[in-house]
């Protein structure tokens, strides 16, 4: 059975310190992120063996009593709402990045978080909606952050989790601690693909995790870890034509093929920053696209060789 998904009125997250699974019970006052797009920040439950029991002979036209489920787990997303910390600490979403592979490094007046190929924290996610307290524990993830000009920034993270339990009857927890500095929109992004600054209609970063469940025949659930093993980040961009002169994505994808960096910072105001870091982007063939009646690119970059960085300073 999978419940119809259920509309998120708050979040808490924590990275789990006690091992994986093991419930962090993240606080509302200090663990709570400002969630965003209502209508698609949601959370469902999932039986990943129901157990119904209807292939076992009864001796009537009815069926015997179910089993009951196993390996109930929560699929999450979850919106937030991109802004700084406002001080020299962790963003909100530091649970969830580091969840999602992002290690974290406390740099000077800084923190940068790379993507690892192992070793991935994981975090405890309370989700507040419909009347109801569910509990996810051991959540990994992937994220995508959406650049589209104008727009308040969003990043997109899709969070799974086993079952904490069974759901409790809550109604919405005053005193969410959010994070007060002011939201960030997508302008004045700096973005910038080698030496060529373009003019933006569209663009986001994708990290494209493959997150797997695995079965452990010796969890209580039959539930082993969350986690993801194959990573394919890619960048898309959409953008006004350059001169071929100016910036020419035929000669970067011939073989052999040319990378080049990206790079972007979305705000201008020390601890209320967030930036984008691709060492190794390398252009796909380009669509031709239109925006404003002019002749636009569809641009897709695979990232390959070196990790990218995402840094809040």
């Amino acid at each position: 059975m999978t419940w119809e998904p259920v509309r998120l009125d708050g979040v808490t997250a924590k990275v789990e310190g006690g091992g994986y699974g093991v419930d962090a019970a993240p606080a509302v006052g200090t663990d709570a992120l400002r969630i965003s797009e209502r209508v698609w920040s949601s959370f469902r439950i999932i039986e990943n063996w129901p157990n119904t029991n209807e292939d076992a002979a009864s001796g009537t036209i009815f069926g015997p009593a179910p089993g009951g489920p196993r390996g109930r787990y929560v699929d999450a997303t979850i919106a937030w709402q991109t802004r700084g910390a406002g001080a020299d600490a962790v963003i909100e979403s530091d649970p969830l990045l580091q969840a999602c592979g992002w290690t974290q490094v406390d740099g000077a007046l800084k923190f940068d978080y790379t993507l690892a190929a192992n070793a991935h924290a994981s975090s405890t996610c309370y989700l507040y909606g419909g009347g109801l307290l569910v509990k996810a524990l051991g959540c990994r993830g992937t994220l995508s952050w959406d650049l589209s000009p104008g727009r308040l920034g969003i990043v997109r993270f899709r969070m799974l989790g086993r079952l904490g339990g069974n759901p409790t009857t809550q109604a919405l927890p005053g005193g969410f601690g959010y994070d007060a500095t002011a939201p960030l929109a997508t302008v004045g992004l700096t973005l910038t693909v080698g030496g060529w600054a373009p003019a933006i209609s569209k663009a986001m970063f994708v990290q494209n995790a493959d997150i797997q469940l695995s079965e452990d025949g010796n969890n209580a659930d039959g539930l082993g870890e969350f986690d993801w093993g194959e990573c394919n980040p890619f960048f898309t961009l959409t953008a006004r034509k350059p001169p071929l002169a100016t910036y020419d994505p035929f000669a970067d994808s011939a073989p052999p093929p040319t990378s080049r960096v990206i790079a972007w910072t979305l705000g201008g105001t020390q601890f209320n920053r967030l930036k984008g870091n691709i060492p190794n982007a390398f252009v796909q063939t380009p669509d031709p696209a239109e925006s404003q009646k002019m002749a636009d690119w569809d641009l897709r970059y695979l990232m390959r060789v070196a990790t990218p960085t995402l840094t809040s300073d």
